[in-house]
Formats: C-alpha cells, sequence, structure tokens
C-alpha cells in the first residue's frame, strides 16, 4: 500500500493544478518563458545556434532558476537534482555525515561520477590525480596516512552555486566543442559586473544546524553516532554560509565585480578512547571543521568596436580540519582548490564570430599534520594522557599495551597546474545547394603539470621501556624510562608527470526543409597517455510536420575520457625504511640500522593504458501537446577501456596496476514534460515542469582502484550468472520522477518553490567473497550449489534492497522593499518536508539512511 502513495500524492498535484488551470481560464493570462521571469523553469535549452537535436541533450539552469531551487550546501551539482539523466551517489546527504560542505558526486548515464567534464568559466574544474580519493576506511579519510595520496574529489574547486551566471549540463548529443568526459560535461559561468546599475550587491547570511535536523541512525547504533567517536559521526554541527558581491558600473564601456563566500562547518568529535591522566572518565573532546572559500574579481570591457573583454581572477580553497583517533596533537587538515585566472576577447567579424580564451590554473590538495612524526610512546607519569586506558581508574602506565600516541605525519601534497589557451570559431550560416550551413570549428592547448611531493622526511617511532637508558643527544628517549627501539621512515619526495592535453574540432550543422543533420569530429591528444584519438559527434531532427510540433531526434557519438594520473603519483611513495637501534653496555643508544623496507599496504605501479570511451546512441521523440512539450529519449552508452586495476607480480612483489579492464553498459529511457509558458493570474504566477527516468546499468568495476569482476562467471543471489550482467554497484536507481512547481505572489513579494520526487528503491550490490567451482555440485552447499558444471573462481553477490522514497522540499523567498530599489530577503528552505526515511546504503550488518526533514534559514539585503 506504501508504494502507491507517492503515485497517489503526483497524481493529486496534477489534477488539482490541471483543474485550477481550467477553472481559471477565463482569469489566466498566458505570459511567455523568460528569463527574468521569476517562475522560470529548469527548461531543455541551449545556447542560440545550436541544432535542436543537441538542445534535447542540454539543461540551461539560469541565475533566476539558480536562486528559486531548494538547496542545502549550494554545491553546482545540487542544481540537478531535477535533471532526469542524473543520478545520484549512494553516500550523498546522509544523517551521519550532516556537517559536511563538500558537493555531492552524480553520475550521467551510469558513467563513474569522476568521468564527469566540469568546467568552471572556460577551464577544467576537474581533479585527475585521485578524484576517488574522498572515499574513507571507518570514517578515517584515506589520505591521510603517509603513504596515500592526500584526498581527491571529482571537482577541483567548489564554488557556491550563488556565484554562477548559469549551468550547462550536456549529457547527450554533445558537442564536438567538449572532450575529456564519458559521462556528462557540466559548464558553470560566473556572474558578470552590472551595466544597468551604477551601484549594485548583495550581503547574505545563511545556516542550519543540528537542531534542526531530523537524524536516522540504525537502531541499536544510536550510542554510537550520538558519541561522535568517529570523524564521519556528526551528531552535533552548525553550518554558516556568509558573504557579499559588490558590482560597479564605472562608466558606460567598464564595470567591476568583487564577491567574496564561505561556507563552514563546526562538528564535534570525541576520541574513542584516549583520556587524560586526570580525568579517565571523560572522553578528550575535539572540534572538526570544514570550510570552503572563495575570493571572485571580475570585469568586463565593451570597446567602441563591439568586442567584448572579460578578466576573471579566482580563488577558491577548501579546508577539512580532522583527528588522528586516541593521538594526542594528532590533529590534520586536508586542503583543496586553488587559483584561476582567465582573459576573454570576444570579436565579431562580418563572417562569424571568435572566442579566445587564455588562462592559468593551479590546484592541488595537501595533508598537513600538526606535528612531523609520530610517536607511539608507552603510557608514562611522564604523559598527561593515555591513549587505551583500563575501564577503572587505577589503571597502572607500566601494564604493557597501554600507549600514549603522540604527533602525525608531517606535509604531503599533489598539485597541478594548467595553461589553457584556445580558440572557437562560429561561422554565419550560409546556404550552399539549397542546404543551410553553419560551421564550427576551434582548438584547444591545456599545457599542465602534476606533482605529488612530500617535503621533509618523516618517521614513526614505536618504544620499548627501559630503566637504564641514557639518552644524552639521542632524540625519541626519555631518560630512565622508554626509548624508541624501531621506526619507519618516509624520505622527502616527489613525482611529476606532464599532462599536456591537445585538441581541435569542426562541426557543420546543416538544415534542409525540415530535415537537421549536425556532423562534428574532435581530435585529441593527451601526452601523458600517448594517445590520439579521433571522436564522431552525429546527430540528427526531423519536424515532421515543418512546424515545431512534431520533431524526431537522434545521434551517434562517441566521447574519449581523460588522463588519471593517482597510478604515477603513487609510484614509491608508500615505501619506508624499517630502522633499528639498541642500547649499549652504558644505557646509551646506538645509531638508526636499516634492516630493510616497510611497505605500504598496497603498491603502485603505472603501465601503459588506453584512453577509455563511451559509444553512444540516442533516439527521441520531442511533442508539442496540450500546450506544452513532451520529451521521450532514449539514451544508450557502452562503455570500453575504462580504468581499473589489478594486482601483478612485478620483480617478485606485489603491485597494483592500471589498466582498461574496466567496462559499463546503460540503458536510459526518460520523459521531460515542460509547459510552453507559464500560467498568470491576478493572485499568483505558476509555473511547473515534470520528467520520468527508467535506468539500468551494468558494470563489472567500481572505480579504478578496484579491481574489475573479470571471471566469466558470478554468482549473484544464488544463482550463476554471466559476469557481464551484474548490475552497478552504485548510481543504480532503476527509477525516478520528478515534479517541480514554482509559485509567485506578486501582490506580496513571496515566492513558494517545491520539487516533489520519488526514487524507487535501489539495488545495491554486496560481494562478501569468491569461490572456486569445481564443476561437481552434487550435494554442495551454499553458494557452491550454484555453479553447476561450471569450473572456475567466481565472485559472489547479493542485493540488498535499499527502501523506495517520496521527498519534498520547499524554498520560501520573502521580500522587504526598503527604499527605492533596494530589498531586505528571507528565504527558508525545507528539505524532506514529509520527514520520510530512507535507506541507502547497508553493508556488513551496517545501515545508513538519508536525513530526515531539514531547515536552513537565510537573509539578505539586496541593493
Amino acid at each position: 500500500m506504501q508504494k502507491t502513495k507517492p503515485s497517489l500524492l503526483i497524481s493529486s498535484i496534477l489534477i488539482s493544478l490541471g483543474y485550477s488551470c481550467s477553472v481559471l481560464a477565463e482569469e489566466i493570462e498566458t505570459t511567455e518563458l523568460t528569463n527574468d521571469s521569476a517562475s522560470e523553469q529548469l527548461e531543455t535549452i541551449v545556447v542560440s545556434g545550436s541544432s535542436f537535436s543537441q538542445q534535447v541533450g542540454t539543461q540551461k539552469i539560469t541565475e533566476e532558476q539558480i536562486k528559486r531551487q531548494p538547496t542545502k550546501g549550494g554545491g553546482i551539482t545540487d542544481l540537478l537534482k531535477s535533471n532526469p539523466n542524473v543520478r545520484f551517489s549512494n553516500n550523498s546527504d546522509l544523517s551521519t555525515t550532516a556537517g559536511e560542505i563538500s558537493p555531492n558526486e552524480v553520475s550521467f548515464h551510469g558513467e563513474k561520477y569522476y568521468n564527469n567534464n566540469f568546467v568552471l568559466d572556460g577551464m577544467s574544474n576537474n581533479d585527475n590525480i585521485n578524484p576517488s580519493g574522498n572515499i574513507e576506511r571507518n570514517g578515517v579519510p584515506v589520505g591521510s596516512n603517509p603513504y596515500d595520496l592526500p584526498n581527491g574529489n571529482s571537482q577541483s574547486m567548489w564554488v557556491d552555486s550563488g556565484l554562477l551566471k548559469n549551468v550547462e549540463a550536456f549529457d547527450s548529443n554533445i558537442s564536438a566543442k567538449y572532450g575529456n568526459f564519458t559521462g556528462g560535461v557540466i559548464n558553470a559561468e560566473l556572474k558578470d559586473p552590472r551595466f544597468d546599475k551604477e551601484h549594485s550587491g548583495k550581503i547574505y547570511y545563511r545556516t542550519t544546524r543540528d537542531d534542526w535536523t531530523k537524524f536516522y541512525i540504525q537502531e541499536g547504533k544510536e550510542d554510537a553516532f550520538y558519541s561522535a567517536t568517529r570523524l564521519d559521526y556528526q551528531p552535533k554541527f552548525v553550518k554558516q554560509s556568509y558573504g557579499f558581491n559588490v558590482s560597479e558600473k564605472l562608466s558606460d564601456k567598464f564595470a567591476l565585480m568583487f564577491a567574496y563566500d564561505r561556507t563552514e562547518s563546526d562538528i564535534d568529535y570525541y576520541h574513542t578512547r584516549m583520556r587524560n591522566t586526570d580525568n579517565l572518565e571523560e572522553p578528550v573532546p575535539n572540534q572538526q571543521k570544514r570550510t570552503n572559500t572563495t575570493y571572485l574579481f571580475r570585469g568586463v570591457y565593451l570597446p567602441d568596436n563591439g568586442d567584448l573583454w572579460r578578466g576573471t581572477v579566482i580563488y577558491s580553497p577548501h579546508k577539512s580540519r580532522q583527528f588522528k583517533s586516541n593521538v594526542k596533537n594528532g590533529e590534520f587538515t586536508s586542503e583543496g582548490g586553488g587559483l584561476q585566472v582567465n582573459l576573454e576577447w570576444e570579436k565579431e567579424l562580418s563572417w562569424g564570430k571568435v572566442k579566445t580564451y587564455t588562462g592559468y590554473k593551479k590546484t592541488g590538495d595537501e595533508i598537513k599534520h600538526q606535528e612531523d612524526s609520530y610517536h607511539r610512546y608507552l603510557a608514562s607519569p611522564y604523559f598527561g594522557w593515555i591513549s587505551n586506558p583500563s575501564i577503572n581508574t587505577d589503571a597502572d602506565y607500566q601494564n604493557a599495551g597501554k600507549y600514549a600516541t603522540w604527533g602525525g605525519y608531517g606535509s604531503y601534497s599533489t598539485e597541478k597546474e594548467i595553461f589553457t589557451a584556445k580558440q572557437d570559431y562560429d561561422a554565419n550560416s550560409f546556404d550552399f545547394w539549397g542546404i543551410e550551413h553553419k560551421f564550427g570549428f576551434g582548438w584547444q592547448i591545456d599545457a599542465s603539470r602534476a606533482k605529488y611531493e612530500r617535503d621533509s622526511d618523516n618517521a614513526l617511532y614505536y618504544y620499548v621501556r627501559s630503566d637504564r637508558v641514557s639518552c644524552g643527544t639521542s632524540g625519541a628517549c626519555l631518560d630512565g624510562n622508554q626509548y624508541a627501539n624501531k621506526r619507519t621512515l618516509y624520505e622527502a619526495r616527489d613525482v611529476s608527470a606532464r599532462d599536456n592535453d591537445y585538441a581541435a574540432y569542426l562541426q557543420d550543422s546543416m538544415k534542409w526543409k525540415n530535415l537537421e543533420f549536425t556532423l562534428g569530429a574532435r581530435l585529441d591528444h593527451n601526452e601523458f597517455l600517448g594517445n590520439t584519438n579521433l571522436a564522431h559527434r552525429i546527430s540528427s531532427s526531423y519536424d515532421i510536420f515543418g512546424d515545431q510540433s512534431t520533431i524526431l531526434f537522434g545521434g551517434l557519438n562517441r566521447y574519449y575520457g581523460s588522463s588519471m594520473l593517482a597510478f604515477k603519483l603513487r609510484q614509491g611513495i608508500g615505501s619506508g625504511l624499517s630502522q633499528v637501534r639498541g642500547l649499549n653496555a652504558d644505557g646509551t643508544l646506538t645509531d638508526w640500522l636499516t634492516n630493510g623496507t616497510n611497505n605500504a599496504p598496497t603498491k603502485y605501479y603505472m603501465t601503459k593504458v588506453k584512453t577509455p570511451y563511451a559509444d553512444e546512441k540516442v533516439l527521441g521523440l520531442s511533442q508539442k501537446l496540450w500546450g506544452s512539450k513532451w520529451t521521450f529519449k532514449w539514451v544508450n552508452r557502452d562503455s570500453r577501456d575504462q580504468f581499473s586495476s589489478s594486482i601483478r607480480i612485478i620483480d617478485g612483489s606485489a603491485y597494483r596496476v592500471l589498466n582498461n579492464d574496466g567496462w559499463t553498459k546503460n540503458d536510459t529511457f526518460t520523459l521531460s514534460i515542460a509547459p510552453l509558458s507559464n500560467y498568470k493570474w491576478q493572485y499568483a504566477t505558476i509555473g511547473w515542469d515534470a520528467g520520468l527516468r527508467i535506468s539500468s546499468t551494468e558494470s563489472n568495476n567500481k572505480y579504478y582502484d578496484v579491481s574489475s569482476v573479470v571471471s566469466e562467471k558470478a554468482v549473484y543471489n544464488g544463482k550463476l550468472i554471466n559476469a557481464e550482467d551484474l548490475p552497478s554497484a552504485d548510481f543504480n536507481t532503476p527509477w525516478s520522477a520528478f515534479f517541480n512547481l514554482t509559485t509567485e505572489f506578486p501582490a506580496i513579494n513571496l515566492t513558494w518553490d517545491q520539487r516533489f520526487t520519488f526514487t524507487e528503491g535501489k539495488k545495491i550490490r554486496v560481494s562478501d567473497e569468491r569461490i572456486s567451482c569445481n564443476g561437481q555440485s552434487t550435494n554442495a552447499r551454499g553458494n557452491y550449489a550454484a555453479c553447476g558444471n561450471y569450473v572456475g573462481d567466481v565472485a559472489v553477490y547479493e542485493d540488498q534492497e535499499m527502501g523506495s522514497a517520496f521527498m519534498v522540499d520547499w524554498r520560501f523567498a520573502y521580500k522587504i522593499p526598503t527604499f527605492q530599489e533596494q530589498y531586505f530577503e528571507i528565504t527558508l528552505d525545507i528539505n524532506n518536508v514529509l520527514n520520510r526515511k530512507q535507506l541507502t546504503k547497508s553493508n556488513s550488518g551496517t545501515s545508513t539512511y538519508k536525513q530526515g526533514r531539514n531547515f536552513w534559514l537565510g537573509a539578505s539585503y539586496n541593493w
């Protein structure tokens, strides 16, 4: 019965809306959808001049629409929640990590989330060094260990959507202008200074906290969660977002803008066992902190000859302060983001338009520990803390196994510098032999260098007790108490790689009578991979009746991905020298002696690989019906040579080696509905749009750091199947639907925007073991019974069904005019209005849920 509730509610909304519109037919005035309308919908539109077959693969979100969307943290990907071609990760908006501020990861058509191309103001905003490094092991970031690369993310800079003029999301039939992706393209353009006012700006503040959030926690694990003894258990937090932007029109030809934006989150944290020796009953508290700050300076110059010059400087670092569990002075920060400087020149010529772009970008990720060395001291009266005391208050410092751990691993970082130069040429349309042609062509060079650097030697010291040790000038020693007899030394190191990209493209959009045909090609060469690739981009549409009412469209395209630098930069960084020392007869310490190598849990090796690619088929129909446009689209993606990895023996040692064994297959069916115009009556202006997605994804690997399923067969839910028929492990909701409703009440200066979404319960693919089938299944038990006559190793997988969810999100904005055109605005976002409980992850007996009802309150002054 529960499964029918969402459909009934959606139906009732649609019926009531239709009924209201019919009853008020005489009062309603139809208005065109315009960019400055407060009731704009997320239309499927694109920059003027593109063919219809490419338009249907594009979602353009304008500045006004960005302001109107219900939101949480303000990340760019949150704007895509009403895009039917996008799926969000199981890790997004979790109850356990409600204090985080990092942007959510998204997948287009079942592709890996790091295979998208994020473009920020004309430059790549991708992190191809270690984009999956943001995962955690039991709540501890992987990048916090001395043998790891620092944490990464799919986006190198986390720019708040409030600083954007528009966002374009390309999912299919994507122009040859774009490359380096096998998923989708997210093109974000920053705001420009205003020319319609001499002085304008905004100052704002927005906040939420744990008291305004409903947590859903697995039964029986509430005490563990509320104890806040893991970095990813965040029951107490306060988030704040604040900033300002100022635009100054200095003349009719020149204007400047400066913006500052900061989001921060303070999160309580307690060590699980570490205690101060003067109070062994109370856990030691610390406070985690997350910050994301953006400084933006932008100028636009309009000379008399009609050109446009635009210069931009943006500095956007983000920082996370965390702690090593039960370690004194074990604080470390994970820092990312960086600097971007770019200059654009647009020139109108008699035959078309030329856009010239130059830019420089420096981004990276860095781990900074509070201390340069780690010491596993033995508990002693010398120290005011103990890392693992006994439960009773009479803990004996001399007991074996009692430690007082201290310190960290110094600093290590990744960095990437990019110099970009490119030109795009858009020729005016012309006729040739009765066919209208519109050419576009261009080139791009990204000269980039990436590196890993550990700036100094770092050591991990391990102590033994001795009442006769005499330290003298030796370090890592306490007179008459204990000394370090073993250490692992990680020497200063740097690894670098050239990652230059060269690209050129050509595209011709042709029109003959009712037929449009776009033929494009893109040539890419990546210096790091050493590969040159030619990709075709072919799309077409046919206007059946010649009046834009019924249009068939389709496409055949290939997209090549980008390089992956993680394995190259990891080579050798996890190898440490294992050293020992002892006591001389007089109690003094001997020199350190190297007795071997202490390697990381995983060693990495980079080999020659191909460039991943995806072949795409598109077919669809657009139909104007009942005052609205209905667009049905099928997208088939077949992705091959995806980055995966496997264990190989090289010179007698085991290495994880990057390979091209990964693949993904996906079919997506979408239906998008949008009105041709809004509805306006005497009390309110109403707009709406809706969408439905049904998709199926199969993949043999999770991400590049995990081995692919290379076996021919697999046991899945107790049955032996072909391994290629396994479902995807994440981003795999089978179907979803959304309905957006925007309402403006002009008389009272109030807007009310609503998003209704229903997501069918996904299946989580869980693998717990591998078995060897021997072809003899008689009397076999358990998973072996599924082997039948098959001989070979197989992985065993099971589905764990996640719950379906109907979600409602609201955003209210109320304006209070002050004087002239200035106003004070109050905003309220209510996410998950119905407080629905949704299971999103389940593994090894642990279940994780989405956040319940959550409130964000904001205020701004605008002039």
